[in-house]
């Protein structure tokens, strides 16, 4: 698994194909030194979404496990790396296929959020679901510090091992 960088921000991701629940997924994150992503701009969003419709390849549905959760209080929506929830993208309901949408606490057990590629309709929307469903996940943290207000680590080894630079170079 390798960490690639946004050129447009200072977040590399790590997007996994490999099915795990919520709480192994964020654990697996938390092991490489990041979190389940939170998507907190339009701009994120894009990004996310254009990479997620490159791995979906073939298949009618594909979804990964994003930080989005309820887990603590029902409809308390918060990332779990603690970023603010101010941009949202729920999906119309993809169960019951009634006029509303998502996140909708299908039987009182969806507290985990995913985020989901429908190919056939080119769309890339969040679901609510089973915390012990097994579906792929991405992963985030910060990456290379390019701005100059902020400042650089004492480390001599970057913060995202193993990323594309702006110029395409693994580094």
């Amino acid at each position: 698994m390798l960490w690639e960088e946004d050129p447009n921000s200072d977040y590399c991701y790590m997007f996994n194909t490999d099915a795990l629940d919520w709480e192994d997924s964020r654990e697996m994150c938390m092991t490489h030194g990041g979190d389940l992503a939170s998507i907190i701009t339009r701009e994120e969003g894009f990004y996310i979404n254009a990479r997620i419709q490159s791995i979906g390849g073939p298949t009618l549905f594909n979804a990964f496990w994003i930080g989005a959760n309820d887990r603590s209080s029902e409809g308390g929506w918060r990332w779990s790396d603690g970023g603010p929830f101010a941009y949202l993208n729920w999906g119309p309901d993809t169960i019951m296929f009634v006029p509303k949408s998502e996140p909708n606490d299908n039987k009182h057990n969806e507290d985990c959020g995913n985020i989901v590629y429908k190919s056939t309709e080119h769309t890339v929307t969040w679901n609510d679901g089973q915390c012990t469903n097994r579906l792929g996940y991405i992963c985030k943290k910060l990456g290379l510090l390019s701005s100059t207000t902020r400042k650089p680590t004492p480390s001599p080894t970057p913060p995202c091992k193993y990323c594309k630079n702006k110029h395409g170079v693994w580094m």
